[in-house]
């Protein structure tokens, strides 16, 4: 005697596994998808720091602030390195950027007054290194687009006619769910000399 289906109550013990288990694979799917948008869209203020910080030092390398001028407003190149550009501003103030590969932090010396840290209010726990490899911070290139070999000798100083500057600034693990902050930044900039 077969039982309609009019009067069957409940599901089977089969059916009931399939649909547990056919609704824990979307919900992993699910979550799979939902991570990385989560990531995406939720700031933590610890990232946004992170984030400014980084802008800030770029800004303060390329363009300069009221003390020193920049790259973007040089008058010569002293030297030239993956991790430090000696020069001499349009105010004829010679300036050395460099970046400590112990501490992972940006010094700056301006007329040989003393390093300080860029930027000012740097904290502790904010970390700097190269994006593509930890200790390459800056690259250099002719007119052609060719890059100049690290250190560049001091013949060669005068074809630099590109800058690229590439870091990573993270505060602990970087991961958001940490409520760390992580941001890789790129900033070029066209070397003229201003006489």
């Amino acid at each position: 005697m077969m039982i309609s289906a009019k009067e069957k109550k409940a599901f089977t013990l089969i059916e009931f596994v399939m649909v547990i288990s056919a609704v824990s694979v979307m919900a992993v799917g699910a979550v799979v998808f939902f991570i990385p948008l989560t990531n995406l869209f939720f700031v933590s203020p610890r990232q946004a720091a992170v984030e400014f910080m980084g802008q800030e030092i770029l800004d303060l390398i390329i363009d300069g602030n009221t003390q020193v001028k920049g790259l973007r407003f040089l008058k010569a190149i002293s030297s030239a390195s993956a991790t430090q550009i000696d020069y001499t501003d349009a105010d004829d103030k010679t300036v050395s950027i460099r970046w400590d590969q112990p501490s992972l932090k940006f010094y700056r010396n301006i007329n040989s007054a003393g390093e300080v840290s860029l930027p000012l209010y740097y904290t502790a726990s904010t970390k700097i290194q190269g994006k593509a490899a930890a200790d390459i911070i800056f690259s250099f290139f002719d007119t052609a687009g060719a890059e100049i070999a690290s250190p560049v000798d001091a013949g060669s100083l005068n074809l630099i006619k590109r800058a690229k500057i590439d870091i990573t600034v993270y505060t602990g693990s970087g991961a958001i769910k940490d409520f760390q902050g992580r941001v890789n930044l790129t900033a070029g900039v066209d070397i003229k000399t201003f006489s």
